[in-house]
């Protein structure tokens, strides 16, 4: 077992266990980790470097003139006060910290997959405690501590929105602030089956439209073929 599965392991709750245990077919599958996923962990080292680069600089180099006491002679430069050295390299440490955060952030707000399930769908992931009026949604995102994450929550605490050609999903859960993931729309598969960027979109910005949809066809075509079966018994009584 490799040292961050360890660390992974160290973190998990009975609750992630049973996301670990999902087996069905989810909503939203991206085939490949977007280029900002690919080049995280390149930005992470080079934040690094650059952090204890400032760091080194402003501790071992940040110096200032002062003046020679023989006439004629050139400053010499000595380092600044310590306090100032450990502000300045505090201020690197801080910019650095925040850059780290944010890519970071950017690896748990990529969903690499996600789930639906709605609360008037039974299915063997949902359990008796949830009550059948909630969905619950189950994100799987790029994040190296916690990949999954679950929300219990009401149809309208949680919506997708469209972001250019790509989808934010925004969820409110109770008692907390509002979270957002992006799914992107170029390479992903719905319900299992690769769809054009369009589609995807379509799919998911109503995921709960498209089985009315299909049922209110279904009826159309059905009162059409009726309607056809009807008419050669009116043209028969005509002649």
């Amino acid at each position: 077992m490799s040292l961050l599965s360890r660390v992974k392991g160290t973190f998990k709750s009975p609750e992630s266990e049973v996301l670990d245990k999902i087996t069905a077919v989810p909503f939203y599958e991206l085939s490949n980790p977007p280029l900002p996923i690919q080049l995280n962990w390149l930005f992470l080292f080079l934040d690094a470097v650059f952090t204890g680069a400032g760091v080194a600089l402003a501790w071992r180099y940040w110096t200032y003139d002062v003046p020679d006491d023989a006439e004629g002679a050139p400053p010499k430069q000595e380092l600044r006060p310590a306090n100032q050295r450990i502000a300045l390299a505090c201020f690197h440490i801080g910019i650095g910290s925040v850059v780290a955060l944010r890519l970071i952030n950017i690896r748990r707000s990529h969903v690499r997959k996600l789930w639906l399930f709605p609360g008037s769908v039974p299915g063997n992931y949902r359990r008796a405690k949830v009550l059948p009026s909630l969905d619950t949604i189950v994100v799987e995102n790029y994040s190296l501590l916690n990949p999954r994450v679950e929300f219990t929550l009401e149809r309208n605490a949680y919506r997708f929105t469209g972001h250019k050609q790509d989808a934010i999903l925004r969820l409110t859960p109770p008692g907390g602030g509002e979270d957002g993931f992006v799914l992107l729309t170029e390479g992903v598969q719905i319900d299992g089956k690769p769809v054009s960027r369009d589609e995807a979109l379509g799919e998911i910005l109503n995921p709960f439209q498209q089985p009315k949809a299909t049922t209110g066809n279904a009826s159309t075509k059905t009162k059409t073929q009726s309607k056809s079966k009807k008419r050669p018994s009116i043209s028969t009584a005509a002649s």
